[in-house]
């Protein structure tokens, strides 16, 4: 019997053979279509054996292929040491092994997860940054100066010059800073005054939080901007996680006195990374004795200067030092005067090597500038310790070439009988490199793209201003083009010949906080890739739709995507396939096609005894071969590659096509949030203007591309500036009759220095926002997109739902595969959704294909009208399926629509409807069962999701994790207003009342906190319709029902509803036997749990007073034998029989009467059993998976025998898990890692039933 999703009324028809999508590859996907998964190869501990047993397992959990990396992140160091003869044997090995199994790999281009380099990567070759010093001179004729002018900081004994420049010194310049310090305090103690102008990072003093160094003078100095450099970075809270540094919030003030000071402001401290970018502030002109900074969190300080000069705001951000988004929008600022690019004289050629300036001056005062370069100091992110060494020069050919002459190129020789088959790529991860704003040739290269010489405004990367505000804004935007075309041709370009050279493809994630955008990086990876982390944290609905985009626009059919990456807060060994699959189906059906898991660590342990770990230090999601359910695992594998053959056929169906502004940014706008959003129904993709010039064209009124795609309607985003070749196609386009919406005002000019095309861009910008009708084209300039593309164009919604929940959040994508129409629809939630569904198709048949069972061809009554089929379909809980609309004959039935139904408030007087006409605020009650099943981070994890109030109401919601329970209240903005920070272990009944807008909070009939009267007028969120923050702080774990009460329960009244205990999940059909009383569970040897324990009735292992079955993680199996007679089997004989486990952690496997096992691997938890049960004595054996952490907890409370670190890292390997040996121990589990304490909560765990029999 084929599976059937839901409740669904069918009607037999006849379809098409000619139809595209393949049945039999739906149900056994080809290689391309099954997930791939970082393999982390750990920081030299590696094992041949291992290796093989590791692709071992990935073949028979339906992987496809595996991506070689290897890191360090908190793994002591094994004996392989990476490109050493004995790695690249491990290489070869794999590779053989892969080609013997099926599977193809792909490498890292290089150790550690980002970058392109290593220990092969010379100083000369590595990332490069701009470093300056100044001098001034005042001559009273023309007459030869010679001078020492002071060479800038640097960095690995590694400097060299880039432009020696003068310019007649401004008004205020002429005397530095420091010649005028008197002496400097910390805190009333006085420090070495040197230690500040040294150019020496190295030499630096210590602040703690709220300390304050003063600068005394010695006259008075005028100053109009400050810089800062920091020194060493702070200790972080994770070395392997989270930030490399803390910036602080450093203040200036200043006095005459240096007792009344005034507030200037805060300096711009940006994050540092290897690069030491200076911390910047700029104001107007300020005369003062004393400067005093006092910073509010503990940090280094190792340069400070003032400058009497001024200085461009946030000039770091522009000159590509830090990774920050800079604004098109016109410069305010106000100076009063400026560097004259004419006045600016080029001394490179007269200065020696040892910094001696040799110079015929002009007569009067000048500044000498002294601009260098010396290495950013990066290194390739998280490398193996014999792997560890600088990243190369992305803007230089030669640094790449170093890279792959001297390690790519050796190896992949060795691999070239592979290469291209087997093997199929080189990556590059996450861009985690930083950002470099220099290399030897970038002045040759300015010059060829911009048409005009760097050197009088190269001033400008200094912060001073040249020409003008505007003038120097421009310029650097030509600075910053010009880094981004080097990286695009130098790095980007250049790697992927590399790599093709010997038939390998290019794949990466073109985001990050690189010298690049986005969306001109992905266009030249052949797979480009997303990324999200697990529980919502990073990663988003941005990289995904940039990684689409980028595919649909320039037909790549692979989208891969990074996917379930954990933090080491919230992915402790938590996760499993059910909890996995609801994130998973929603990134999809962004248009990811290919899962490449984070991650499957290499084990190198090859002995006989379980439970011994390697992780990729503290980081997740853990799919090992080692994890608790790593063979079930292979289930949701095969239901990733079925969703992901069926996304891989055809093109993509939308109707929007952003076009992105010229702004050069490392990522793109979420527009399901970002205005103008795209209307839920429609779909979206969104381009830059490279794509604008070379891929779109218009046919019939619509954008197409070469390869098919098209869209109804062009969106252009807000452009503060722009170029005049972006204008004229849009112009063009439009007369050959595209349809264009303009967001924003028009363009006030072009984006670099350009006084032509400044003049162009205007006049362009005129023509297009002065006119509605343009050719055969129409330009739209205000409305709503949903207005635009409804009322005006006629476009119906390509999918629209009506849900029997009314907070139903359902996702979609439709795929057009030559005759068939696809849509993919997923439930985000975990409970069933009954729906009305309708799609922008017609003359077509809808069928159901399961892509959870792999049946196909399942008919369903439908409606068609207008255009647009409607049928009803019911999903289960987090459950998907595809609706492939295929030419056939069938017949239009009438669809009766699901209902809504309405929300019931509970009154004193009976049940009522909330709705219009019914209010009530300020006391209420809010009650629900709920079992977290990870940590939370804040304003994540909602229960009940805080919707935003209006005037003066607030919304209320409540969020939970394992790490406690918080309250918010939203009216403009969320606000935190209760919580309880207590840990909550399982089930937990969660009770709020508001009693005359005083909250107060319940945990199992107990009140745990109680917060301050509300400003406003407070009613819980109810019926909140799905939008994009939901997603991302949705509730990890199970949760009931919610119910509303519009009065203030009391203690007595939660206590009884915990008496009464958690309401029985879901069933279909009628109960026929509950299977109570005594089961035996039985427990592996290598548990330290009792061979078997007898429950007398069922409930989470986490609660039972034997320790070791309290900690118990594994497979557990349950054992039920029950009585059946010849008059009980008759009364069912002809119906169907269901065995309905109810609830569980986390994995079930089936066998009734010694039949084969059935997986459940999520809810419901039921199983067809009709043909099983026999009259006497029938056995349910249920064998079910659990999680490692409550072993882990467990085995805090027992001596541990091996040092780890305050972080949790282990700091060495005892012999017996190098050699593979038995280890005799009290613990059960040996990790690399402490991911617990003892008294973290503990998970709930194994059967908890009730077990029934029900009849259908």
């Amino acid at each position: 019997m084929k599976y059937i999703i839901g409740s669904l009324c069918f009607v037999w028809v006849t379809i098409n053979a000619m139809a595209q999508v393949s049945e039999t590859s739906f149900v056994n996907p080809p290689r391309d279509a099954r997930p791939n998964t970082y393999w982390e190869w750990m920081n030299g501990n590696i094992n041949e054996e291992g290796l093989t047993k590791d692709l071992e397992y990935m073949k028979r959990a339906n992987y496809g292929a595996a991506m070689i990396f290897e890191a360090g992140v908190g793994i002591p160091r094994g004996s392989v040491d990476y490109n050493s003869p004995q790695w690249k044997q491990a290489v070869l090995h794999a590779v053989k092994e892969a080609e013997r199994l099926g599977l193809g790999l792909s490498m890292h281009n290089s150790p550690g997860y980002s970058g392109t380099g290593g220990p092969w990567i010379p100083v000369e070759c590595s990332m490069k940054q701009l470093v300056w010093t100044e001098t001034f001179v005042d001559t009273n004729r023309k007459e030869m100066v010679e001078v020492d002018l002071p060479q800038p900081l640097s960095k690995m004994e590694f400097y060299k010059d880039a432009a020696i420049l003068a310019y007649p010194s401004l008004s205020f310049e002429g005397t530095s800073f420091h010649s005028l310090v008197h002496r400097v305090t910390l805190n009333g103690k006085t420090i070495n005054k040197e230690i500040l102008s040294d150019n020496n990072l190295n030499t630096q003093f210590r602040m703690e939080n709220k300390q304050s160094i003063l600068i005394e003078l010695r006259e008075p100095f005028t100053a109009q901007a400050a810089t800062v450099y920091r020194g060493e970075r702070e200790e972080p809270l994770d070395p392997h996680d989270g930030p490399r540094d803390y910036s602080p919030q450093l203040n200036l003030e200043v006095s005459d006195d240096g007792i009344n000071f005034t507030n200037i402001g805060h300096f711009n401290c940006p994050p540092l990374r290897a690069m030491d970018p200076p911390g910047t502030l700029s104001f107007a002109p300020v005369k003062a004795r004393y400067f005093r900074i006092t910073t509010n969190r503990g940090t280094n300080l190792a340069e400070v200067d003032f400058h009497s000069s001024p200085r461009l705001e946030n000039y770091a951000a522009k000159i590509n030092y830090v990774n920050a988004p800079v604004s098109l929008k016109d410069n305010r600022q106000k100076v009063t005067e400026f560097i004259r690019p004419g006045q600016v004289i080029n001394l490179t050629d007269k200065i020696d090597a040892g910094g001696h300036l040799k110079w015929k001056a002009p007569k009067g005062k000048w500044t000498i500038v002294r601009i260098g370069y010396t290495t950013t100091g990066e290194v390739v992110a998280a490398a193996p310790e014999s792997g560890v060494g600088l990243d190369c020069d992305k803007f230089s050919k030669e640094a790449l070439d170093k890279h792959f002459d001297l390690f790519v190129d050796p190896l992949l020789d060795i691999l070239k009988p592979w290469c291209g088959t087997t093997l199929e790529a080189l990556v590059v991860d996450s861009w985690e490199a930083g950002k470099q704003n220099w290399t030897e040739d970038l002045p040759a290269y300015f010059k060829k793209k911009r048409g005009y010489d760097i050197m009088p405004y190269l001033l400008a990367v200094t912060g001073r201003i040249v020409g003008s505000v505007n003038d120097t804004e421009r310029f650097l935007w030509d600075f910053r083009r010009t880094h981004t075309d080097m990286f695009l041709e130098n790095y980007v370009e250049h790697f992927k010949e590399r790599a093709g050279r010997y038939g390998l493809k290019y794949a990466g994630e073109a985001y990050g906080d690189g010298n690049f955008e986005s969306l001109e990086m992905a266009a030249r990876q052949d797979y480009p890739m997303s990324e999200f982390w697990t529980h919502y944290v990073y990663g988003n609905i941005s990289t995904t739709m940039l990684a689409s985009s980028t595919g649909h626009i320039w037909d790549r059919q692979l989208i891969a995507c990074e996917c379930y990456t954990g933090t080491p807060f919230n992915s402790k060994f938590t996760e499993h396939p059910y909890g996995m699959k609801a994130l998973g189906d929603y990134i999809m059906t962004a248009g990811v096609n290919r899962f490449v898991y984070h991650a499957t660590t290499h084990q190198p342990y090859t002995g006989n005894q379980p439970g011994n770990l390697m992780t990729m230090g503290p980081f997740g999601t853990h799919l090992d071969r080692t994890s608790t359910w790593a063979e079930q695992f292979a289930a949701l594998n095969l239901y990733n590659a079925r969703c992901a053959y069926m996304l891989q056929q055809g093109k993509y169906v939308a109707d929007v096509l952003y076009l992105k502004d010229e702004a050069i940014s490392a990522g793109v706008n979420n527009y399901n949030m970002t205005y103008p959003v795209t209307p839920y129904g429609y779909r979206w993709d969104i381009t830059g203007v490279e794509a604008l010039q070379q891929r779109l064209s218009v046919k019939n009124g619509r954008i197409v591309l070469p390869d098919g795609m098209n869209y109804s309607l062009l969106v252009v985003t807000p452009m503060e500036r722009t170029s005049p070749e972006t204008l004229k196609r849009i112009i063009e386009l439009v007369k050959q009759g595209m349809k264009v919406m303009l967001v924003g005002n028009k363009p006030i000019g072009y984006l670099g220095l350009n006084a032509q095309k400044d003049k162009e861009v205007r006049n362009l910008a005129n023509e297009l926002w002065n006119a509605t009708v343009l050719g055969e084209g129409y330009v739209y300039h205000q409305g709503e997109l949903e207005d635009i593309l409804l009322k005006h164009e006629k476009i119906q919604p390509d999918f629209s739902f009506i849900a029997k929940n009314k907070d139903a959040q359902i996702h979609f994508i439709h795929r057009r595969v030559n005759g068939d129409e696809v849509y993919f629809i997923t439930n985000h939630r975990r409970r069933p959704e009954h729906l009305t569904v309708t799609c922008r198709v017609s003359g077509k048949v809808p069928q159901l294909w399961n892509p959870e069972t792999g049946s196909t061809g399942l008919p369903v009554m439908y409606e068609e009208k207008d255009g647009m089929t409607k049928f009803n379909l019911c999903l289960q809980e987090s459950g998907s399926v595809f609706v492939v609309f295929r030419s056939g004959t069938g017949k239009s039935t009438e669809i009766v629509d699901i209902i809504p139904e309405p929300t019931t408030i509970h009154t004193k007087n009976g049940d009522r409807t909330y709705g219009q006409g019914y209010d009530f605020h300020s006391t209420f009650t809010i009650s629900l069962w709920a079992k977290p099943e990870t940590f939370a981070m804040a304003g994540r994890g909602f229960l009940v999701y805080p919707d935003y109030g209006e005037d003066n109401q607030a919304q209320v919601g409540i969020s939970m994790g394992q790490n406690g329970v918080s309250v918010y209240e939203c009216n403009k903005n969320r606000q935190l207003v209760l919580e309880c920070k207590e840990p909550v272990q399982g089930w937990t009944h969660v009770g709020l009342i508001y009693k005359e807008g005083v909250p107060s909070l319940y945990l199992n009939g107990k009140c745990v906190a109680t917060g301050k009267k509300s400003i406003y007028n407070c009613r819980p969120s109810l019926d909140v319709p799905m939008g994009e923050e939901q997603y991302i702080a949705s509730f990890e774990g199970d949760q009931t029902k919610t119910e509303v009460y519009d009065y203030v329960l009391s203690e007595q009244d939660f206590e009884n509803m915990v008496i009464a205990g958690l309401p029985l999940p879901r069933h279909k059909g009628t109960m026929w036997r509950l299977l109570d009383g005594e089961w035996i569970v039985q427990f592996p040897e290598w548990s330290k749990a009792p061979a078997e324990v007898a429950l007398s009735s069922l409930q989470s292992l986490h609660k039972h007073p034997d320790f070791n079955v309290r900690h118990f993680s594994g497979t557990a199996t349950y054992v039920k034998k029950f009585m059946l007679t010849s008059k009980e089997l008759k009364m069912v004989k002809g119906k169907r029989l269901n065995l309905n486990l109810g609830r569980l952690e986390n994995i079930a496997e089936v066998s009734v009467n010694d039949s084969d096992f059935a997986l459940l691997w999520k809810a419901p938890y039921w199983t067809d059993i009709t043909e099983k049960l026999k009259v006497g004595e029938n056995k349910v054996v249920v064998r079910v998976t659990n999680l490692y952490p409550n072993r882990m907890i467990g085995d805090e409370y027992l001596p541990e025998k091996y040092e780890y670190d305050k972080y949790g890292s282990l700091q060495k390997f005892p012999e017996w898990y190098l050699k593979g040996e038995y280890n005799q121990r009290e613990r059960v589990l040996f990790v690399p890692w402490k991911h617990y304490h003892k008294d973290d909560p503990l998970l709930e765990s194994g059967l908890l039933g009730p077990v029934r029999l029900y009849i259908e």
